[in-house]
C-alpha cells in the first residue's frame, strides 16, 4: 500500500541525483535519501524496493540527460577536429559536474542484474557509438581521417575522459596539489582532442586543428 505522501517517484529520483552531488553514493542509505527528500523511508521502498533499484533509476535518468547532448552531436557537420574537441569537452564537462556518475554506471548499469540497467546500457552504447561512428565515416569521406574501428575509439574516448575525473588525487599530485578545476579540465579536453585528431588524421591531410 502506498504511504500517505504527495511526493511522486520522479521527485524521489531527482532528490537522489541531487544528493549524489553532495555525498558519495557508496555511503548513502535509504534513510539518508529519505531525510534529504523529507519523506518517510517507506515511500522509497514502496516505489523502488531497495537502494539498488533507486540508484539504477537515478543513473538511468542521468544517462538520458547526457545522451540528449550526445544526440545533438549526431547532426554536427563542422570540421572534424572541432567535432572531436566538442565530443571530448562535452563528456569531460558532464563527468566533472557529476564525478560519481561513471562509478555508478559501472556498478548499477554495467554490472547490475536488473533489466532496467541492461536496457540503459544498450541505449548508452548505441547512442554513444553512433556519434563516434558517424565522426569516423564523415572523416573518411572528407579524406581527413584514416580508417579505424570506431568501437575501439569510443572505448578510448570514454577511458581517457573518465580516468581524469576518477583519478583526481593523482592529477592533483602531478600538478603540485593544485585543485582540479573546470579550467584544467578544459585544458585537458583540448589536449586529448588534439592527441586523438593527430592519431586519427589521414597521412596526406594537412588540416590543422582549430582552437
Amino acid at each position: 500500500m502506498r504511504p500517505k505522501d504527495a511526493v511522486g517517484r520522479d521527485r524521489l529520483i531527482q532528490a537522489t541525483i541531487d544528493l549524489f552531488h553532495k555525498r558519495s553514493p557508496g555511503k548513502l542509505t535509504l534513510g539518508d535519501i529519505a531525510k534529504f527528500a523529507r519523506v518517510d523511508p517507506k515511500l522509497l521502498r514502496y516505489y523502488f524496493g531497495d537502494k539498488n533499484a533507486l540508484f539504477t533509476a537515478a543513473v538511468t535518468q542521468m544517462l538520458g540527460e547526457m545522451q540528449a547532448t550526445v544526440e545533438a552531436q549526431l547532426h554536427n557537420e563542422g570540421p572534424i577536429a572541432e567535432r572531436i574537441r566538442k565530443r571530448v569537452r562535452s563528456l569531460l564537462q558532464t563527468l566533472y559536474a557529476n564525478p560519481h556518475l561513471h562509478p555508478l554506471i559501472v556498478e548499477q548499469i554495467m554490472h547490475g542484474d536488473r533489466e532496467a540497467g541492461r536496457q540503459a546500457l544498450k541505449f548508452m552504447a548505441a547512442r554513444g557509438y553512433a556519434v563516434t561512428r558517424k565522426l569516423i565515416e564523415d572523416g573518411l569521406e572528407r579524406g581527413e581521417l584514416r580508417e579505424v574501428d570506431p568501437r575501439f575509439l569510443h572505448v578510448a574516448v570514454v577511458g581517457l575522459c573518465e580516468y581524469f575525473v576518477t583519478a583526481k588525487p593523482l592529477v592533483q599530485e602531478l600538478f603540485g596539489g593544485r585543485p582540479v578545476s573546470m579550467e584544467m579540465t578544459e585544458a585537458y579536453a583540448d589536449f586529448v582532442a588534439d592527441l586523438l585528431f593527430r592519431g586519427l588524421r589521414a597521412p596526406e591531410s594537412q588540416l590543422i586543428p582549430t582552437r
